[in-house]
């Protein structure tokens, strides 16, 4: 074990942050790569490269090896957020105003934000009852009843994955390319394989909450479709110039920061163990909530399902809708930052209310999940804390 390797390690066991630092992750990840972000300033006010540097041509070569799966470094694009990234991935498929593209209601805005922001139009897709991604038999069924779909966002949700076999023969079957939204999945697997090696694009967030964390935005673009040009996306990054800064097409400004990038390829260093970390933390909540099923009003758990392995971005259970609520109040008013994610299904939010969906599991869903703490630099006590004040009020 290299000295490094053996560093994060015993910061992650044995840092001396108190319980409420523990819980916030960005804070926690910053505080550590503290002297690190110092050494990345240094490096960039040394070479004068500030935009779309060595940093970040080092990070989507550091990136493609990360992922395996034979991936050529021209092959990631660096941008400045996860949504950035799936609008560029729609512009690639053509997604033109007006468009259909068949999206799961239960994800964050931003899945729906990239699509409106091209004038296109989300047609909104129900979810499975177990992991709360994207449902099969669904889409299949959206697709049949709305034969203009251009294409397909699937999202691997909270760090589990979709069932994507199922996905890529539905899509196969319709002749309608998808795009893997990979930004709460940093680190997921699905038949061994990293989830973003499937869709004929896929996108990556490294907001400061994400298990691979910038500080501060930013994204990355997978460019898997075969006929692909990749030297378009990257003057589509940058206003659409050519090498001597003439806009030879469409462009937008969407660039991962250099200082981000330097960063991002620091943490891929160590981020299997933080992943790993994030997994032993999940077993113990397990261990500990799985008796209460059925003698309380703890509804499920997460856990890896057949042919994938979770990364655990977030730890959500489901609570019978009438307690969740006051669970969730109990929490916070005891210093357990516990959340919601998320509130609202997208077509349940005021923007989206002249749409007529009915989406029952995903209706049902969002009343019942709350996500408890998970941090690689949490300990067992801390899980032990929150799972004792769980049993107070379940």
């Amino acid at each position: 074990m290299n000295n490094k390797i053996k560093k994060v390690r015993d910061y992650l066991f044995k840092n001396k942050l108190s319980r409420n630092s523990r819980y916030n992750f960005p804070l926690s990840d910053a505080k550590f790569y503290q002297q690190f972000l110092i050494k990345a300033q240094s490096r960039i006010i040394n070479n004068g490269q500030i935009i779309l540097g060595s940093g970040v041509n080092e990070f989507e070569r550091n990136f493609s090896l990360w992922l395996k799966n034979n991936l050529d470094k021209k092959q990631i694009l660096g941008v400045a957020s996860g949504t950035d990234a799936l609008e560029l991935a729609l512009r690639g498929l053509k997604i033109c105003p007006g468009d259909l593209v068949a999206i799961p209601s239960h994800t964050a805005y931003a899945t729906a934000a990239s699509i409106l922001r091209i004038g296109a139009k989300p047609i909104f897709v129900d979810i499975n009852n177990i992991n709360f991604t994207i449902c099969p038999e669904s889409l299949n069924e959206t697709l049949i009843k709305n034969p203009n779909i251009k294409a397909v966002i699937t999202v691997h949700l909270y760090g589990g994955s979709c069932e994507i076999d199922k996905i890529c023969k539905i899509c196969s079957n319709f002749s309608i390319p998808f795009i893997e939204d990979c930004a709460q999945a940093c680190g997921t697997k699905y038949l061994n394989r990293s989830v973003g090696t499937f869709g004929d694009f896929s996108t990556f967030s490294f907001y400061p909450t994400k298990n691979l964390a910038a500080l501060g935005d930013g994204g990355a673009l997978l460019i898997n479709k075969s006929d692909s040009n990749i030297m378009d996306f990257r003057s589509l990054r940058t206003y659409g110039w050519n090498s001597d800064r003439e806009a030879i097409r469409f462009g937008v400004n969407s660039r991962l920061d250099e200082l981000q990038a330097i960063l991002l390829s620091e943490k891929l260093k160590d981020l299997d163990i933080r992943i790993n970390q994030r997994r032993k933390l999940a077993e113990l909540y397990h261990k500990l909530l799985f008796p209460l099923i059925g003698n309380s009003d703890l509804l499920s758990l997460p856990k890896s399902q057949e042919n994938e392995t979770h990364s655990y971005h977030l730890y959500v259970i489901r609570v019978n809708h009438k307690k969740r609520d006051l669970a969730r109040k109990f929490c916070l008013k005891r210093n357990i930052p516990v959340s919601i994610h998320y509130p609202k299904a997208i077509h349940q939010n005021s923007f989206f209310s002249g749409h007529k969906t009915s989406l029952p599991n995903t209706e049902r869903i969002v009343k019942e999940i709350l996500s408890l703490p998970l941090s690689p630099y949490m300990k067992y006590s801390d899980v032990y804390k929150v799972v004792e004040t769980l049993l107070k009020i379940l």
